[in-house]
């Protein structure tokens, strides 16, 4: 425990001071990791979902599949249906 108040706001201080660089430092590691990991190709993903759902699955069954949200898979396959009607 802290013997004063000051000290408590002292330690809170530098505490702070801490955390700052902390979280600078994770941001940069997340930046250079991304660098270097292979990314997912979505339009091939967006895809496959589009021909799921066309083939009758349901919206919550993709997104268990794809482990995305279930508004996400509607808004790919709303996405995916304009397009599909656009070129037409």
């Amino acid at each position: 425990m802290y013997r004063s108040l000051c000290e408590a706001k002292a330690q809170l201080i530098l505490a702070l001071q801490e955390q700052k660089k902390l979280q600078k430092e994770i941001k940069e590691l997340r930046q250079y990791i991304n660098a270097f990991e292979e990314k997912p190709d979505l339009d091939k993903r967006n895809r496959e979902i589009y021909t799921g759902f066309k083939e009758g699955k349901a919206l919550h069954d993709l997104a268990a599949q794809w482990g995305i949200s279930k508004a996400r898979v509607k808004y790919i396959c709303d996405r995916c249906s304009f397009q599909e009607r656009k070129k037409c």
